[in-house]
């Protein structure tokens, strides 16, 4: 197993170094790599007596565990004149200690048995992870739930969290790549929508120990946990080990903030964002998608082809390696819980941002009339999408752990297998009929970050350019 995915990884980054050293790559000429039969590794699902969802694969191979932990939280759920708050509580949660632990000793400890505990938060969920040597566990696992259940949120990490959060949107806005994806979701979803919203320093110094208590409350319960576990345990122990370490740990007693839903609207328009600097970086798009829609194989498929990949695309082939008009260019089809964004993202010089935005808007009208879609290149995507995804899965806590993922976003089972089983047989009259109904190359929303004064007239012919000031921190 282990050989066929080391293998398959090699076979898509030799053809891929190929291609890149070709002065005019064509995709036809490529050969996708054919897909054996894949065996998932055995997990086992168990539910603890608190409601926490376990997921769990054995693997002695290694003395070693990996854990991860999804929580039902996340930055959507915070209020908006607590801005940044999400951030500062899933940092200061492991660096603020315990009730029962100051920080120093949980440092020591993790140390002295060579482990680690991290946790974190982003939009729709908390996260945290342990690993730790397999004879540990006993010590560890506890530790890992109490500093979850029980956290001190001492009032000096909280300001040292704080202070670090500030610098690193104030350092954002030294590099322009940073300043266009912060800022492109604003255009789109607003600047007050959940999907976008971004802390200042007065919302992030305005935040009190007793808002993180206040969150963690909320948000915090085993019932809202799911739990991937990988590595060198067995089952029955591992299952009583959770159950007393999370045995004083209640259940959530209210439900969670309604998000209010998306309403799919937009207008066309260019926005430039003056910064100093030789280069452009420029995103250009519109709405995607939601996760639950029909049609997400054919569309995975259908960004693949356009600028899933910077060798094999259309727009890394057209753009980059036929022009050298981009030192790098990609596409994203977002496909998330509410409409993700669709758009194309490159880097060139300041005095050839005009002429890559016409190109990348030329591919973008071409493949929603059915244009540069070829069955060849069809059956490429779906061969490197399939083997990356095998890939992924190897070691096995990749797979164990894209497992509770999934889960807590509301997948069934049995997922991964019907997700290869529906990519497999997309057709190249689907990708066609998706990129007809769900690409507007007349409806683009155009971000430039770059040297106004060198760019603005360039854009102009474009259409009419606003012009947006770069926020400070």
């Amino acid at each position: 197993m282990k050989k066929f995915f080391i293998l398959s990884f090699l076979a898509i980054f030799i053809s891929k170094a190929e291609f890149a050293w070709s002065r005019a790559p064509q995709i036809d000429s490529l050969s996708s790599i054919p897909l054996g039969p894949v065996k998932a590794p055995a997990v086992s699902i168990q539910t603890l007596s608190n409601g926490m969802k376990v997921y769990l694969l054995e693997d002695h191979e290694l003395p070693l565990i990996q854990a991860f932990a999804y929580i039902r939280a996340g930055s959507i759920y915070v209020p908006a004149d607590k801005l940044g708050l999400a951030s500062i509580l899933g940092s200061v949660l492991r660096t603020g200690g315990t009730r029962q632990k100051k920080v120093r000793e949980i440092d020591r400890l993790l140390e002295n048995k060579g482990a680690s505990i991290e946790t974190g938060m982003e939009t729709e969920y908390g996260s945290a992870s342990l690993n730790c040597l397999s004879k540990d566990a006993s010590v560890l696992f506890p530790l890992f739930f109490e500093i979850l259940s029980s956290p001190n949120f001492s009032e000096d990490q909280i300001h040292q969290a704080v202070a670090r959060k500030i610098e690193a949107l104030k350092r954002s806005n030294d590099e322009p790549e940073k300043i266009a994806v912060r800022e492109y979701p604003q255009l789109l979803y607003g600047k007050n929508s959940v999907w976008a919203r971004i802390p200042s320093s007065k919302s992030l110094l305005s935040l009190t120990r007793e808002d993180l208590q206040t969150y963690h409350r909320r948000f915090y319960h085993p019932d809202r946990l799911i739990l991937a576990i990988a590595g060198d345990f067995q089952k029955e122990e591992i299952l009583k080990l959770l159950e007393r370490s999370t045995e004083h740990w209640t259940k959530s007693s209210e439900p969670l903030p309604v998000v209010l839903p998306l309403e799919k609207k937009w207008e066309k328009g260019i926005y430039l964002m003056n910064k100093t600097g030789e280069q452009s970086t420029l995103l250009v798009g519109h709405f995607g998608e939601k996760r639950t829609n029909p049609d997400k194989f054919a569309l995975i498929l259908m960004n693949y082809m356009l600028g899933g990949d910077i060798f094999s695309s259309r727009l890394g082939e057209e753009v980059r390696s036929n022009r050298g008009l981009a030192y790098s260019i990609f596409s994203k089809f977002g496909l998330d819980t509410d409409y993700g964004l669709f758009y194309a993202m490159a880097q060139t010089k300041t005095d050839s941002t005009a002429e890559v935005i016409e190109l990348i808007e030329k591919e973008i009208r071409y493949f929603h009339e059915g244009k540069g879609l070829t069955a060849h290149s069809l059956e490429f995507a779906k061969s490197a999408i399939l083997n990356q995804l095998m890939g992924d899965w190897d070691p096995h806590f990749g797979y164990v752990k894209e497992r509770a993922r999934l889960s807590y976003f509301g997948y069934p089972e049995d997922y991964l297998d019907f997700f290869q089983k529906k990519l497999s047989g997309i057709t190249l009259a689907q990708v066609k009929e998706v990129a007809h109904r769900y690409l507007f190359p007349d409806q683009l929303k155009i971000l430039v970050v770059g040297e106004g004064a060198q760019i603005e007239a360039s854009l102009k012919k474009l259409g009419e350019v606003k012009e947006l000031p770069l926020p400070q921190f």
